[in-house]
């Protein structure tokens, strides 16, 4: 029997437009062998098994399995202070993803937007004081998992300092949003 690592690496093997391809072919073979109001039964009773899970999950009347391998606390690279060459940069990586069945659309995960808007705005208001070089933001796909329900929402950023850093971290902007997600992640 295939395993769930199997499964995801024939999976994530071809593109969304390749399995929908194939969907629709099988879909129209089974119109061409079947009654179409027999057809249309099997994505109907699918689609129909999958809105019941995701609204069961949402309700909390069934165990959320996006859960189940998440890691709920903080994590973090250590600090290398034997780095060669030139100057030392300090590399912050921030991120947020949404362990629900509905991933980013989630309710609630919408709210931390503001938030990220926010910190790195007052980061990029005045970049010579602090210590922002650059960020780049991306969607990021999760390793391909039952714990993984869409991309997570990631700004890799590049400081001059770690002092700088950690008065970034320190900034108003960021202990808001730091303790908007304290109080709401878990939710």
């Amino acid at each position: 029997m295939a395993t769930t690592a199997d499964l995801a690496i024939i999976r994530n093997n071809f593109s969304l437009s390749t399995w929908l391809l194939l969907g629709a072919f099988i879909q129209s073979l089974i119109f061409a062998i079947l009654p179409p109001r027999v057809a249309v039964l099997p994505p109907m009773c699918l689609l129909t098994l999958i809105l019941a899970k995701n609204l069961l999950i949402t309700g909390e009347y069934l165990t959320n399995p996006y859960l189940a391998a998440a890691y709920r606390g903080k994590a973090s690279a250590p600090l290398r202070e034997d780095a060669e060459g030139g100057d030392k940069v300090a590399v912050f990586i921030l991120g947020a993803s949404s362990n629900h069945p509905l991933g980013v659309f989630a309710p609630g995960f919408s709210d931390i937007r503001p938030y990220l808007q926010s910190m790195w705005a007052e980061a990029e208001a005045d970049p010579v004081n602090s210590g922002l070089i650059g960020k780049s933001t991306s969607f990021i796909p999760l390793p391909t998992s039952p714990a993984s329900s869409g991309p997570a929402i990631v700004t890799l950023s590049y400081w001059k300092s770690i002092g700088h850093l950690h008065a970034f971290a320190s900034g108003p902007a960021h202990r808001n949003g730091w303790e908007w997600w304290a109080s709401n992640a878990r939710k």
